[in-house]
């Protein structure tokens, strides 16, 4: 291949590879300058009118967590929220537990539209019938905080925009060493970025879970998508259609990684699968929306979804920045390799700095060694997502956990 050829893929590529660095770079400032004022603090006022809600569940074979799950958000409820638990495709005792735990439940029995944006539908067209002013979706695996319901119902309301709690992931009691790089994971995608976001004015990617939606709102939104990453997808389109979500850091939601390695692993496939597929299939035809509209927060949301899991990122970098070093090793443009070495070794001293204030409570310094264990064993995981992903939507085995 001639070498100006070959300059020039290099460059477009390390240019294309550049600017989602750039952005993550952009992220982590905006999140530690947010850092550097008051504390954020609960936005409602205390006495202030909770809207009505409906906190809208989606279960399928859920027995052995939505007993106690059910039980905190009756007690969390206020006013006249409602409980609704939709048992999807149940052979086991998920409509009676959580019946039994003071929730309503309907039943949803359909083999062949499987997934969760389907039981969501199917709960949404049930309240249709008498409508809350605003829906709260949370998983069947899931505590919240003691303000959270109520926070985001009023947020939501106020805002007319979805919603979107802070949503982490705890390791399990016992956990397998590499769970604690996991959980620094989530912790920055689910909370450093989009509040990072927050900071700078622009809009968060919905989480699947502690997201709360004004009625009309979710009206609007395609809700069965059939997607694995169906929150993703219902973000996106609700932004496009001009209600891009907000996050709200001071409403938790929390979970537990799956006791199980084999479970976990399945669920962060089935995550990160449909995040690669997500950007592949519907990240242009979001961003030439942006564009052609004009729409700074979608576009903005697009450019936070071309963010790949970080560990194949890194890997796709680092192969990269081989290439463009061998390019400038044998007497070729130099210009490749510092222009995605830049953006790279930026993210890689904002990611310490946010690591060594927010993150060494999960991941000290003992355990550093583990991330690049655990960029390796990923490996399989993405080559996987070329020759055989997963599209399909698999219920976390949650046997042993302890949401």
């Amino acid at each position: 291949m001639p070498t100006d050829l070959y300059t020039g893929l290099l460059l477009f590529a390390a240019g294309m590879v550049a600017i989602p660095w750039l952005f993550l770079a952009a992220q982590l400032v905006s999140f530690l300058f947010s850092r550097l004022g008051p504390a954020v603090v609960r936005p409602v006022e205390e006495g202030a009118v909770t809207p009505t809600y409906t906190v809208l569940i989606p279960a399928h074979n859920e027995q052995e967590v939505i007993g106690p799950v059910v039980e905190e958000l009756v007690r969390s409820a206020s006013g006249e929220a409602g409980i609704l638990v939709v048992a999807d495709n149940c052979n086991d005792d998920t409509a009676r537990i959580a019946a039994e735990s003071g929730a309503d439940v309907i039943l949803r029995e359909d083999t062949t539209r499987v997934g969760k944006s389907y039981a969501l539908e199917h709960g949404v067209r049930h309240m249709a019938q008498n409508p809350p002013e605003a829906v709260i979706v949370i998983d069947a695996d899931c505590r919240v905080g003691p303000t959270a319901l109520a926070d985001l119902a009023a947020a939501c309301i106020r805002s007319n925009r979805p919603v979107q709690a802070r949503y982490l992931l705890g390791a399990p009691e016992t956990p397998n060493p590499g769970f604690r790089v996991a959980e620094f994971a989530i912790r920055l995608k689910n909370w450093f970025r989009p509040a990072g976001l927050h900071a700078m004015g622009l809009p968060c990617q919905l989480m699947g879970t502690g997201m709360a939606f004004p009625w009309g709102v979710l009206m609007e939104a395609e809700i069965a998508s059939g997607s694995i990453v169906e929150d993703i997808t219902l973000g996106l389109d609700l932004a496009d259609k001009g209600h891009a979500p907000v996050f709200m850091e001071t409403a938790h939601v929390v979970s537990t990684f799956p006791q199980s390695g084999d479970a976990a692993i399945s669920q962060r496939t089935r995550w990160e699968h449909g995040h690669i597929w997500t950007i592949l299939s519907l990240a242009p035809r979001f961003l030439f929306s942006a564009v052609r509209r004009s729409n700074p927060a979608l576009l903005a949301m697009v450019m936070d979804l071309l963010i790949p899991p970080l560990a194949l990122f890194s890997v796709l970098t680092g192969l990269l920045g081989t290439g463009a070093y061998l390019l400038w090793t044998f007497g070729g443009s130099s210009t490749p390799f510092f222009l995605l070495c830049a953006p790279v070794a930026a993210c890689a001293v904002l990611l310490s700095l946010v690591w060594n204030s927010f993150a060494r409570d999960i991941l000290p310094w003992s355990k550093v060694w583990l991330v690049p264990v655990y960029i390796i064993r990923k490996l399989p995981m993405y080559l996987l997502a070329l020759l055989r992903p997963e599209r399909k939507w698999v219920k976390t085995d949650r046997s042993g956990s302890n949401p």
